[in-house]
């Protein structure tokens, strides 16, 4: 029951009041259904059995208002049917009876099934029960001509009942209040913790763009100021061989800036993108990534090693794949160290239905302790010895968090670096 009225909406937590208003009408209907029974039982003579009847089914209108988003409409029409039945009830046993007292309930449910800033609402609802017995006591009890007769030890009984009935109901009514009080808690709860999430997420966003700022502003001034600077004095150079000279180190900068800004362009392009799932031929697109870096691994003379099992096959976003690996294995050839005899760099990537294991290991210059928690910032560069943009690793983070992945870091200084990733097998079910 609680989908009925919810379903239309986007949130649960906004219709608390719906929901509670649903249970509440058909509870009622259940309730009536045996004390209608009892009636025909204990009333032969009279059909008071049927109007009860009528009163539950009305319950259940309800149910139908709610379900078709007109929910003021079934809230006042649920109100006015519980007063006119204990109306009618009233007229039917009698001011000695109690029935009325039941109205007792009505006066808190407004307080419960509407919200703090429905005030019209509550006023309204919470006249209800005041007209309804006014019209009792001034009308002597008389609203409805049918009278039951019964005798004293059947009244006394009834009474019994009704006031029995009255404590229930009350008492129902103070649970769903608590539970009404309950999941607005929650309902607050989860939006103090998202708007905490969003204030960390706008934090660590501040905290990038100052980084962008600062990086931007340095790693691109830096090769301009650079190439400016050999060209003024190139101008005044005469000598062919050293112009030469300066252009190879114009030509660097230029190179080294021009990366800066692919690698930012690639950053930006990707975090905006939504993941596009496929079945990848891991072992191709590991041989793509190694035949595009062939010149750089033969000019640094390394060995390659890469080994592939796949026994099931794996769905991703490929493009998403091919950046992250073309990073790890990018830096494994970038940062090489050079005063080992041998270089060497090992890919094993193995695959289950559940996911997929990258393991990029190397001999290379590794990263110190203090810095491998800081690897993966954005602009962080753990030694300014080899160039670098210091946003591979911090992308290769952002993709992975995209998809639903993680990064393992190990490594030891001037002996080895190993990162594994496990990125989740998105197997169409």
């Amino acid at each position: 029951m609680n989908s009925i009225g919810c379903a239309s909406n986007p949130s649960h937590n906004d219709n608390i009041e719906i929901v509670l208003m649903n249970r509440a009408s058909l509870l009622a209907f259940l309730c009536i259904l045996p004390i209608s029974l009892s009636a025909k039982i204990v009333f032969p003579n009279y059909n008071i059995y049927l109007v009860l009847l009528i009163f539950g089914f009305g319950f259940l209108v309800t149910l139908l208002f709610n379900f078709y988003r007109f929910y003021s409409v079934g809230r006042f029409y649920s109100f006015l049917l519980i007063q006119f039945a204990i109306c009618w009830g009233a007229c039917t046993f009698g001011r000695d009876a109690g029935v009325q007292n039941i109205s007792v309930v009505l006066f808190v449910s407004p307080f419960i099934y509407y919200k703090k800033e429905d005030v019209v609402q509550r006023i309204v609802a919470f006249l209800i029960p005041i007209f309804g017995l006014l019209a009792l006591y001034i009308s002597d009890f008389s609203l409805f001509a049918s009278r039951a007769e019964i005798d004293s030890n059947t009244f006394y009984v009834f009474q019994t009942i009704i006031l029995v009935a009255t404590l229930v109901a009350y008492f129902f009514n103070v649970l769903v209040f608590k539970q009404s009080y309950n999941l607005q808690t929650r309902a607050i709860e989860q939006k103090n913790a998202e708007l905490i999430e969003s204030a960390n997420k706008a934090n660590k966003l501040n905290e990038n763009l100052d980084k962008f700022v600062y990086t931007v502003s340095h790693d691109l001034r830096s090769p301009i100021s650079s190439a400016l600077g050999l060209i003024e004095l190139s101008k005044t150079e005469k000598d062919i061989n050293t112009i030469h000279e300066y252009m190879v180190i114009q030509e660097k900068s230029m190179r080294r800036m021009n990366n800066f800004v692919s690698d930012m362009l690639a950053y930006y392009k990707n975090s905006k993108s939504i993941n596009y799932y496929e079945n990848i031929d891991l072992e191709k697109l590991l041989d793509d990534i190694i035949e595009s870096n062939a010149t750089l691994i033969k000019d640094g003379n390394i060995t390659l090693e890469a080994h592939t099992n796949e026994p099931e096959k794996f769905r991703s976003d490929p493009m998403k794949l091919r950046i992250i690996l073309t990073n790890l294995v990018g830096n494994a050839i970038r940062y090489i160290d050079e005063e080992k005899d041998t270089h060497t760099i090992n890919i094993e990537i193995t695959t289950d239905p559940e996911k997929a294991i990258f393991i990029v290991s190397d001999n290379g210059i590794g990263i110190a302790k203090e810095s491998q928690e800081k690897v993966f910032e954005m602009f962080f560069r753990a030694t300014f010895n080899k160039s670098g943009s210091g946003l591979g690793l911090f992308m290769v983070k952002e993709l992975l968090e995209k998809l639903n992945g993680s990064i393992t870091l190990e490594s030891d200084e001037k002996v080895y670096t190993t990162f594994i990733i496990i990125i989740p097998n998105q197997t169409l079910s």
